[in-house]
Parts: structure tokens; C-alpha cells; sequence
């Protein structure tokens, strides 16, 4: 009895996360969110590519960033400011590869429990 509970309980948890998974989804293409961050993705490269020439060069050479390969690696919520969680976010990291080598990442934060602008951090190796 006891074993046939609990799987009723995880397999409507299961049900649960799927639609919440659906949610998070919908949310995601209702707001334009991979759009938006591919957008400031492209802002963050190319002012890193303008303050840092040398930088840049050492990494890319001649090669621009469209000959990498860009793209949504992960996208998560995150409740910060645990145990109220009083900040919630949708996190889009985006990774850039070239010829299977990783280069850098760039994490993209759309705040859905306040009213503010996303914020972003990007890392180049």
C-alpha cells in the first residue's frame, strides 16, 4: 500500500513539473526572452569586442562571431535571497564554441518577481 502511494505521488509530481516545465516555456516565447537575450548577448559582445582589441584578438583572430557556434544552452529559474526567495529570475546562458572548444558564456537574468530591467554577466576565457 505504502509503495503504491508513493507512486501515485511521483507520478503527479512528475505531471506537475511537466506542466510547470510548459509554463516556464509559453512564458518564455510569450515574452520574447531568447530573442531579448540574444539581443543584449550581441550588445555585451560587441562593446567587450570595442574595449578590449587585444582580448578580443587573442581569442577570435580573424574570425567573427558568426563562424562560432552560439547558442541557448540552459535555461533555469533561480529564487535568490533563499530561505524567503524574495528575488526569482529566468536564467538564459548562452555558450559560444569553436571547433568543440569552449570559449565563453554569457548568463542573461530576466527578474519576474519585481519590476526592474535583466541583468546579465558574460565571461570570455
Amino acid at each position: 500500500m505504502y509503495l503504491r502511494t508513493l507512486a501515485k505521488l511521483f507520478i503527479s509530481g512528475g505531471i506537475m513539473i511537466k506542466n510547470m516545465f510548459k509554463d516556464l516555456s509559453n512564458f518564455i516565447n510569450q515574452n520574447k526572452l531568447i530573442e531579448q537575450a540574444f539581443e543584449d548577448f550581441n550588445f555585451a559582445f560587441n562593446n567587450w569586442k570595442m574595449d578590449s582589441p587585444e582580448h578580443y584578438n587573442n581569442v577570435f583572430g580573424n574570425k567573427t562571431i558568426e563562424c562560432m557556434n552560439v547558442f541557448v544552452h540552459e535555461v533555469s529559474i533561480r529564487c535568490s535571497e533563499w530561505p524567503e526567495c524574495d528575488q526569482q529570475h529566468v536564467v538564459i546562458t548562452i555558450i559560444i564554441y569553436d571547433a568543440n572548444c569552449y570559449i565563453g558564456e554569457y548568463n542573461w537574468f530576466y527578474p519576474i518577481s519585481e519590476n526592474a530591467d535583466p541583468d546579465d554577466f558574460f565571461q570570455i576565457l
